[in-house]
Protein backbone atom coordinates (compact mmCIF):
# COMPACT_ATOMS: atom_id res chain seq x y z
CA UNK A 1 0.00 0.00 0.00
CA UNK A 2 1.19 3.21 -0.68
CA UNK A 3 0.21 6.97 -0.50
CA UNK A 4 -1.48 7.19 -3.82
CA UNK A 5 -2.98 4.02 -3.89
CA UNK A 6 -2.54 -0.28 -3.29
CA UNK A 7 0.38 -1.87 -5.71
CA UNK A 8 -0.92 -5.02 -7.25
CA UNK A 9 1.67 -7.88 -8.20
CA UNK A 10 0.22 -9.80 -11.27
CA UNK A 11 0.37 -13.21 -12.51
CA UNK A 12 0.98 -11.63 -15.78
CA UNK A 13 4.19 -10.31 -14.45
CA UNK A 14 3.03 -6.92 -13.81
CA UNK A 15 2.95 -4.28 -10.84
CA UNK A 16 -0.73 -2.15 -10.81
CA UNK A 17 -1.37 0.22 -8.68
CA UNK A 18 -4.99 0.70 -7.54
CA UNK A 19 -5.83 4.60 -7.38
CA UNK A 20 -7.51 5.52 -4.00
CA UNK A 21 -8.95 8.64 -5.60
CA UNK A 22 -9.55 7.66 -9.11
CA UNK A 23 -10.66 3.61 -8.33
CA UNK A 24 -9.05 2.66 -11.27
CA UNK A 25 -6.16 0.22 -12.18
CA UNK A 26 -3.52 0.90 -14.11
CA UNK A 27 -0.23 -1.01 -14.90
CA UNK A 28 2.99 0.69 -13.01
CA UNK A 29 5.74 -1.58 -14.20
CA UNK A 30 6.13 -4.62 -16.37
CA UNK A 31 8.78 -7.04 -14.67
CA UNK A 32 9.44 -8.83 -17.65
CA UNK A 33 10.86 -12.54 -17.79
CA UNK A 34 10.72 -12.60 -13.99
CA UNK A 35 8.30 -14.97 -12.15
CA UNK A 36 7.48 -12.90 -9.76
CA UNK A 37 5.57 -13.46 -6.52
CA UNK A 38 5.44 -12.22 -3.06
CA UNK A 39 6.58 -10.06 -0.53
CA UNK A 40 6.06 -7.22 -2.35
CA UNK A 41 7.28 -3.84 -1.10
CA UNK A 42 6.84 -0.18 -2.72
CA UNK A 43 9.19 2.80 -1.48
CA UNK A 44 7.45 5.72 -0.30
CA UNK A 45 8.11 7.89 -3.05
CA UNK A 46 6.57 4.95 -5.67
CA UNK A 47 10.04 4.65 -7.41
CA UNK A 48 11.29 1.16 -6.40
CA UNK A 49 9.69 -2.16 -6.05
CA UNK A 50 11.19 -5.06 -4.06
CA UNK A 51 9.67 -8.07 -4.52
CA UNK A 52 10.87 -11.78 -4.88
CA UNK A 53 11.20 -13.90 -8.21
CA UNK A 54 12.39 -17.34 -9.29
CA UNK A 55 14.87 -17.47 -12.39
CA UNK A 56 13.34 -19.45 -15.38
CA UNK A 57 15.56 -22.74 -15.56
CA UNK A 58 15.92 -25.18 -18.26
CA UNK A 59 14.60 -28.28 -17.97
CA UNK A 60 17.17 -31.42 -18.41
CA UNK A 61 15.93 -35.11 -19.00
CA UNK A 62 18.94 -37.59 -18.47
CA UNK A 63 18.35 -41.44 -18.93
CA UNK A 64 19.87 -43.92 -15.68
CA UNK A 65 20.22 -47.49 -16.88
CA UNK A 66 19.34 -50.45 -13.93
CA UNK A 67 16.52 -49.17 -13.14
CA UNK A 68 13.26 -51.39 -12.67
Amino acid sequence: MGSNGLYILTKNSTIDLYSFSGGRVRTVAKLGPYSAGPPLSISPDGCCALFAYEPHHAVEIDTVQGVN
